[in-house]
């Protein structure tokens, strides 16, 4: 947080930057620039807008549900584990609680320093969860596939039925 000397009064509000003939920003014509001035209230009442609730909700409340219990204090979804108050020992501690309480989920102490935030954690969670329906689904199109090869070895399936199962998937 910034002091309240350092908050700006206002921000200024430009479509685009002015640009000199090389590429470089043009200080003189971003002062005559037509600009919208705002105040800093405004600009974070816009950023702040309400959203809808993310799908992954009990994940996500699970693991900010941990982290805030491992800080003692409530938390951001998108502000950083340190930013908070953490330290790389209370990780340690967050790890063993997440494990506990996520045990089905891979994933191991870096991930947390890999994804500091509850926001970034929990995709990362997930992206492992599709991984691993992909997964799944490959071994089982493989295990099919191998039955049927084990009926054509076997002499109970003809070559060409083979691949007409192997083609309809």
């Amino acid at each position: 947080m910034l002091a309240a000397p350092s908050v700006p009064a206002f921000v200024d509000v430009a479509p685009r930057l002015a640009r000199t003939e090389n590429g470089k920003i043009d200080r003189v014509g971003l002062r005559d620039a037509s600009t919208r001035r705002t105040t800093a209230a405004e600009q974070v009442a816009a950023s702040s807008e309400v959203h809808d609730p993310p799908a992954d909700t009990n994940l996500r409340q699970i693991v900010r549900a941990t982290w805030t219990e491992v800080l003692g204090r409530d938390v951001l979804d998108n502000r950083s584990f340190f930013d908070h108050g953490g330290t790389s020992i209370l990780v340690i501690s967050l790890y063993r609680k997440l494990r506990a309480r996520l045990a089905h989920y891979r994933f191991e102490v870096p991930d947390l320093f890999r994804c500091p935030t509850i926001d970034s954690f929990v995709r990362f969670l997930q992206l492992d969860e599709a991984a691993d329906a992909d997964l799944a689904a490959t071994a089982r199109t493989a295990a099919r596939r191998r039955a049927i090869l084990a009926e054509v070895a076997a002499g109970r399936l003809s070559v060409g039925d083979a691949l007409s199962r192997l083609d309809t998937g």
